[in-house]
């Protein structure tokens, strides 16, 4: 009778289905950046396992732990730091975008500035030009060549790279009394100037500074020829000229103080005239004051002062300068 009872209790539990354990749940969470807006296309894989998973277009994922693996999750997406978070609380997820690189060509601190807040950024600029010059030649003196005209130039900044094309051109009259006993005459000259400059940018001391190095060419020409020879302005002249030059500059809220300065290196003067009216400056110094009227948009006031001459020459100019620059990097979006 024992016997009976105990095979019918092995029979009745082997007919009774046997309960399952309940699946592991995945785990779900949604990527977002520090704006709060979802991140797509980030790759979360669990730490010390081969299960992974990428965010949709929403941020969201979903995952599946594998029990051999760390209770961790690790997100990676491009132009973001890396971060590990616990699996129980990576439900919602912020990443942070990768700082800037910029290489520095000098272990000195320096102190990093925001592109749209840096004083030389990429800029397009347009105004009009006063220019007075005086030489003296043989100890006879020209001067108050009273000049006016247009001035242009541009800069590009790529991190701390500045890379520009400036010119200017101004026509005058120019007065031979002192040079010549022939009948006066009054014949004007073209005076035309343009640079192309290559620079970096560094922040010390709390001042802007941009060390560049810089060729000009100056080209000086009569709007006629004169009717007698040996006067210095009877044949076209073009002077070159590779220079270092350095520009250093703070803001002050909306006005910006600028100092300019440039040295040649190297110089040559090309001409057919029987004598050269001066000769490639020695160097120059200026002053940019700037006040921007909108964002993007700056009043530019300009002073330079410039010196030059060749044997038995010397000459001194003064060019200044009103006009607007737009720089596009300013501009609030």
């Amino acid at each position: 009778m024992r016997n009976i009872i105990t095979t019918l209790a092995l029979v009745a539990s082997a007919a009774t289905p046997a309960i399952a354990a309940p699946a592991e749940a995945p785990v779900t969470g949604k990527v977002m950046g520090p704006d709060g807006k979802p991140l797509a296309s980030v790759f979360v894989q669990q730490q010390g396992a081969i299960s992974s998973a990428i965010t949709d277009e929403k941020g969201s994922y979903s995952l599946k732990l594998d029990p051999k693996g760390r209770q961790v999750l690790v997100f990676t997406g491009v132009g973001f730091i890396g971060q590990e978070v616990p699996a129980d609380r990576a439900q919602s997820v912020t990443l942070r975008p990768m700082p800037a690189y910029r290489p520095t060509f000098s272990s000195a601190p320096r102190q990093e500035v925001a592109v749209g807040n840096a004083l030389f950024d990429t800029q397009i600029g347009l105004g009009y030009g006063l220019r007075g010059q005086q030489v003296n030649t043989g100890g006879r003196t020209v001067d108050g060549l009273a000049v006016n005209g247009l001035i242009a130039d541009a800069r590009y900044r790529v991190s701390d790279a500045v890379f520009g094309l400036s010119g200017y051109r101004v026509k005058a009259p120019i007065n031979l009394a002192p040079l010549t006993t022939q009948p006066a005459v009054a014949p004007s000259v073209d005076y035309s100037e343009w640079s192309l400059s290559a620079g970096y940018t560094v922040r010390m001391a709390g001042l802007d500074f941009l060390p560049q190095l810089v060729y000009t060419n100056s080209f000086i020409t009569p709007s006629y020829t004169t009717p007698w020879t040996g006067t210095p302005m009877d044949f076209a002249q073009s002077r070159h000229a590779l220079a270092v030059g350095l520009e250093a500059g703070k803001r002050f809220g909306n006005l910006e103080v600028i100092g300019r300065g440039k040295l040649p290196l190297l110089r040559s003067v090309t001409s057919s005239a029987p004598y050269n009216l001066g000769d490639v400056t020695w160097g120059d110094v200026g002053l940019l004051l700037g006040y921007n009227v909108v964002p993007g948009l700056r009043l530019d006031l300009t002073a330079t002062q410039q010196w030059g001459g060749a044997t038995n020459t010397y000459e001194s100019s003064q060019l200044y300068g009103i006009g607007l620059s737009y720089h596009p990097e300013r501009v609030t979006p």
